[in-house]
């Protein structure tokens, strides 16, 4: 118990502390801070940032085209192997599709959805098709999970479609869908955020870490990408705690 304290509670501050070294060791040896700041250095910089109204707000305007765009990525991947599983061709269709998502590099994506529909919708579309495959191959997997002799009792007893749902598919895959929503909102968030570096979109941390590069503000650059880590554990931890909170309250063990 005591050894298991430890690796919970000490180690991770301790990798943390020493990859700060590490980091400030390396930047003064370098000796380049417009490019490789230092520890210190960065950290000047993101506290003069979260003095600024404007800080706030990019990170609000950035979370909200990111999350947006995830919520209809889980949505859509959801849909999608709902039916899927219903109808033969339409499967072997949308497996194929969800493959050439997984497989185009992210930054084709942004390009050719930049010159259709414009840089301020580039993130949350980016971030929608980050999540959907996460989404639509951990339920497509979840069919495993199903017990046949519950769908049995199901049918004898005849549930309605909602009440199937609920008590029969639900339960087997709340441990797949959480899993996809926490891996997929990280995918999204970092899509998205190099989306919009790539799309320059306007009040956004991607152009703001694009600027600082181009005035070699390095340790902006690096406090921005602080900032992105740091929501990045943030929305993994709150959508990993709602997932258990939802499951807990509605009973899906």
């Amino acid at each position: 118990m005591r050894a298991e304290k430890i690796r919970r509670y000490v180690y991770p501050p301790l990798a943390l502390l020493l990859t700060l070294i590490v980091w400030e060791g390396a930047a003064r040896i370098a000796d380049v801070r417009f490019f490789f700041p230092t520890v210190t250095d960065t950290a000047t910089a993101l506290f003069s940032l979260l003095g600024t109204a404007k800080f706030w707000r990019t990170i609000l305007l950035s979370l909200s085209r990111v999350l947006l765009g995830w919520i209809a990525g889980v949505a859509i991947g959801a849909v999608l192997v709902f039916f899927a599983k219903r109808f033969a061709f339409f499967g072997t269709w949308t497996r194929g599709l969800m493959s050439v998502l997984k497989s185009t590099p992210v930054a084709s994506f942004i390009l050719v959805l930049w010159f259709f529909i414009g840089s301020d919708a580039v993130p949350p579309f980016i971030a929608a098709v980050m999540s959907a495959p996460v989404v639509y191959q951990n339920l497509w997997d979840a069919e495993g999970a199903l017990d046949p002799k519950l769908g049995e009792v199901t049918e004898v007893f005849g549930f309605s479609r909602f009440a199937k749902i609920r008590y029969y598919y639900l339960p087997a895959a709340v441990g797949f869908l959480i899993p996809a929503a926490v891996t997929s909102a990280g995918l999204a968030w970092k899509a998205g955020i190099a989306a919009e570096v790539i799309a320059y979109t306007k009040n956004s941390i991607g152009r703001e870490i694009y600027e600082a590069k181009n005035y070699f503000q390095g340790d902006a650059v690096f406090a921005w990408t602080v900032t992105v880590i740091i929501l990045s554990l943030i929305l993994e931890k709150a959508i990993l705690f709602l997932g258990r909170k939802a499951e807990k309250i509605w009973h899906l063990h």
